[in-house]
């Protein structure tokens, strides 16, 4: 039992182009701005509801015990850096959780984050093609952990 789904960035630029996913920068700036909780919320929601939608699609029944989650941020350009980018696992990681009304979404996928219930892995890959920015997410029992190729 896998699921592999991605998810598209939801920042656009001034001409509607997709940017980037937020990372690090992004957090710090928005809780020094006063706005980081409605943007921690708007991040989780955006992949949560991606994470559902694949669920459904393809059947996926939560895991109840420990999880295997791994993360590949799709970046536009080199001009983020590898730290920069990961600190957006957190809005992803977050979204697989259970919700917590009524300020929190979350898929339920996953029991919980923390390393008790959850394996993580991170990975960061460039390209070209501007439609693909965003993030490619795997979520398996640890039992079932994907093998390298």
């Amino acid at each position: 039992m896998l699921l592999e789904f991605f998810v598209p960035t939801n920042r656009r630029d001034a001409r509607f182009n997709p940017t980037h996913l937020d990372g690090t920068n992004e957090i710090i700036h928005a809780n020094r701005a006063g706005y980081g909780f409605s943007q921690e919320s708007e991040n989780v929601a955006w992949f949560a509801a991606h994470a559902i939608r694949a669920a459904r699609r393809y059947g996926f029944a939560p895991i109840q015990g420990k999880a295997y989650v791994r993360v590949t941020f799709i970046e536009g350009n080199r001009r983020r850096d590898e730290d920069n980018i990961k600190g957006g696992v957190k809005y992803v990681l977050d979204s697989l959780t259970p919700p917590r009304p009524p300020k929190k979404a979350g898929a339920g996928l996953i029991v919980d984050d923390g390393p008790k219930y959850c394996t993580s892995e991170l990975r960061v890959s460039y390209t070209k093609d501007r439609k693909l920015i965003g993030a490619w997410v795997l979520v398996c029992p640890i039992r079932e952990k994907p093998r390298e190729t």
